[in-house]
């Protein structure tokens, strides 16, 4: 039996893998972009918005707000996934079919289906969407 995987198996993985990497490659590629709308092709070379990120405060705030949230989601998250794969894998519980299933949920859902359904919840309950709601 041959251990290779079939052309159309290893094509269809290529495919995939440029499907999920572009937004990763053309996102830089746009911040040189002389204009202002994300289009190809390209208008120009520019710095200019590297220029705007330094001089505008606003940007400044957003910034460290979009850090902050990374750093304590990372943070959090990988401790409370170390913690749900080290039960799961050493324990028996009740239920443990189920919680594995609920935990491995956004794993499966799209996370702008994920994240749209976490601010329709934050909003019927009555909170204001801030930093510490996102």
């Amino acid at each position: 039996m041959s251990s290779k995987p079939p052309k159309s198996l290893l094509t269809y993985a290529v495919l995939y893998l440029i499907f999920l990497y572009a937004p990763v490659i053309l996102l830089p590629l746009f911040a040189f972009n002389d204009s202002a709308i994300i289009a190809l092709p390209l208008s120009g070379f520019t710095f200019h918005w590297f220029g705007l990120l330094w001089n505008t405060k606003a940007l400044h705030e957003a910034l460290y707000n979009s850090l902050l949230i990374a750093v304590v989601t990372a943070i959090g998250s990988t401790t409370l996934g170390l913690f749900a794969a080290r039960a799961a894998a050493r324990y028996e519980f009740p239920g443990k079919p189920g919680i594995v299933g609920f935990i491995m949920i956004p794993l499966v859902l799209p996370e702008i289906i994920v994240g749209v359904a976490l601010i329709v919840v934050l909003i019927q309950l009555g909170l204001s969407l801030s930093a510490w709601t996102s």
